[in-house]
């Protein structure tokens, strides 16, 4: 049975989230078709959910590698403006709690939206938005988790892959996995909405102020000392020659202890 399948006929109860669930066998992305459907006036809560895509894609452009078995969905939201910098520490924090409550090991977040078992990866989120003449229209969320991996990719990155299965005793049922999943992020999205402020607590799971960082972004290397993660997410470093430098995005390449 399929996850869309399994939740409708096991019941969802969500305020948001999950309104609306569309499946597909495979799709180009499910992030385009989240994007289209925004820009279509759909409501905030769609899920997009594919067993596989063929342009699948992560962050700074990167492929997201797509296999059956595992979940890949997108979401579309529709948040206050105010509130868009502070979804991505939200639905961090939301799916390590959802992985670590159905599994039962603890699951680390790597800065700035990675989630890591043993310093490999298991999960990545994307978020991409759309504005008309200065208004917000959508932001577009997607999440790919590695459940059970038919084939580990070989991938020449700092952070080899993994999936739940490998790191579990039981079998991972990944339909009961995305349902937990689904409900969890509608709470924290519900809750983000009434004010609920996740950087405190993003913070400290991130234990990275205060450690040496070498991260590519823009395809510029910066290492430095992390003096703190800012409100907005963003890492304030002082550079080997003393500049101090404030980085919004990129790909951590080392963190030492």
């Amino acid at each position: 049975m399929d996850p869309v399948s399994f939740i409708v006929k096991k019941g969802i109860n969500t305020r948001i989230i999950g309104n609306k669930l569309k499946y597909f066998e495979i799709i180009s992305s499910t992030m385009d078709d989240v994007i289209q459907s925004g820009l279509n006036g759909e409501d905030e809560g769609l899920i997009v959910v594919s067993e596989s895509q063929t342009h699948g894609r992560g962050r700074t452009g990167n492929q997201w590698v797509s296999q059956e078995g595992n979940l890949l969905f997108s979401i579309l939201l529709k948040p206050p403006r105010e509130i868009v910098n502070l979804l991505q520490p939200m639905v961090a924090l939301s799916l390590q709690a959802s992985i670590k409550q159905y599994c039962n090991f603890h699951v680390d977040i790597k800065w700035p939206n990675d989630l890591l078992i043993n310093q490999s990866k298991i999960a990545g989120m994307l978020f991409e938005s759309g504005t008309t003449a200065g208004k917000l229209e959508y932001v577009a969320l997607g999440i790919g988790i590695n459940v059970a991996l038919q084939k580990v990719p070989q991938i020449t990155a700092a952070y080899p892959v993994t999936d739940l299965q490998t790191h579990t005793e039981f079998l991972v049922d990944r339909n009961e996995l995305f349902s937990n999943i689904i409900h969890d992020l509608d709470a924290a999205y519900w809750d983000l909405k009434l004010g609920s402020d996740p950087i405190p607590r993003w913070k400290r799971e991130l234990e990275i102020e205060g450690k040496l960082v070498s991260l590519n972004s823009n395809d510029t290397i910066i290492t430095g000392l992390v003096l703190e993660v800012n409100d907005e997410g963003g890492l304030v470093i002082q550079c080997e020659n003393d500049n101090i430098v404030t980085v919004m995005t990129g790909n951590l390449i080392e963190r030492k202890h």
